[in-house]
C-alpha cells in the first residue's frame, strides 16, 4: 500500500469535457383549409462524436489508479412528431 506524498492538494484535474446539441424542427399544415398541423423535431446530442471522459480514479490503493476508466455516452439522435388540431 502507499503512502501519501508531499502534492498540493487538488493539483490534478480531470480530463476537459466538450459537447456540441442542437434540436431542427419543422411545422406545417396537414390540410389548406384545416387547423391540424404536424409538428417534426430532432435533437442531435454530442453531434461532434468526441469522447468525454468520466473522472480519473484517485484511490491509491486501487488497480486503476489515475486512470479514466469510463465515458459518457456517444452521439445520439432522437425524433419526434406531435399531431395537433
Amino acid at each position: 500500500m502507499g503512502t501519501e506524498g508531499n502534492l498540493q492538494r487538488n493539483v490534478y484535474r480531470n480530463p476537459g469535457f466538450a459537447t456540441l446539441d442542437s434540436a431542427i424542427t419543422k411545422g406545417f399544415p396537414l390540410r389548406r383549409e384545416g387547423r391540424a398541423r404536424m409538428d417534426l423535431r430532432f435533437e442531435f446530442f454530442n453531434i461532434l462524436n468526441r469522447t468525454n471522459l468520466l473522472a480519473v480514479d484517485g484511490a491509491m490503493n486501487s488497480g486503476t489508479f489515475s486512470r479514466a476508466t469510463s465515458s459518457l455516452d456517444a452521439r445520439v439522435i432522437q425524433g419526434g412528431a406531435k399531431i395537433s388540431f
